[in-house]
């Protein structure tokens, strides 16, 4: 696995889909949205993994200031390459600086989900959390498309995002503050439809369902045909 981009990031917008620039206002809201143990959401996610699946090369595509790499670290053995990319500067700064304190070895890179400077075929698992909803819709094929390429034979995809759903009036609060969190205009309305979009882009459905009430995940694999 080759990656391309420069290690230098920069400040210019290069996509047209929304990004965050407050890195440590993320955290600390993502923090308050999930008290307790400050990586239950991150463990929550790898938990999803079937226990079966061996990977060599795993992608984190919009991957914030990085915590669910620097989680899966702790997962994956030394010898498997985790890299990150996301096109916020400042986020791929605070994740690149939080790696080098917990030395966990993990690659960030700057880089759109819809233009990833990366090899075909260099990864086992790409990773893409709470990421899809900041595309404007004509991006979510071309970002599919880019998961495909650079997914190899049987690789998986596992996506975790918004779906919005009826709850208390705390609920009700918790969901505002998820909007706040990430900026968010709009939840995915529905990850049947982007189940349906990624099977129109070559992978296949192995499963779906929920992480709890505001979060749906589904897991596909790259068709081989």
């Amino acid at each position: 696995m080759v990656v391309k981009s420069p290690e230098i990031v920069s400040e210019k917008r290069i996509t047209e889909g929304r990004t965050i620039s407050w890195p440590r206002l993320y955290d600390w809201l993502a923090s308050l949205l999930y008290p307790g143990n400050g990586n239950r959401l991150q463990e929550s996610i790898l938990d999803l993994l079937p226990d079966s699946l061996t990977v060599n090369d795993v992608l984190d595509i919009g991957c914030g200031t990085g915590e669910l790499l620097l989680l899966a670290r702790k997962k994956f053995p030394g010898t498997v390459s985790l890299v990150g990319v996301d096109a916020s500067a400042k986020m791929i700064e605070r994740a690149r600086k939080k790696s080098a304190e917990r030395k966990a070895g993990v690659e960030f890179k700057q880089a759109p989900a819809e233009d990833l400077p990366l090899e075909d075929s260099s990864f086992d698992l790409l990773f893409s959390t709470l990421m899809i909803h900041h595309l404007p819709e004509p991006l979510v094929p071309a970002s599919l498309q880019q998961m495909h390429r650079v997914l190899r034979r049987d690789g998986r995809v596992l996506i975790v995002d918004i779906q919005s759903r009826s709850g208390s009036i705390l609920e009700k609060l918790k969901d505002s503050l998820i909007l706040l969190h990430g900026g968010h205009k709009r939840y995915q309305d529905s990850m049947e439809t982007l189940a349906l979009q990624m099977h129109q882009n070559g992978f296949e459905l192995e499963s779906k369902g929920s992480v709890d009430r505001q979060l749906s995940y589904l897991i596909a694999r790259k068709s081989i045909s």
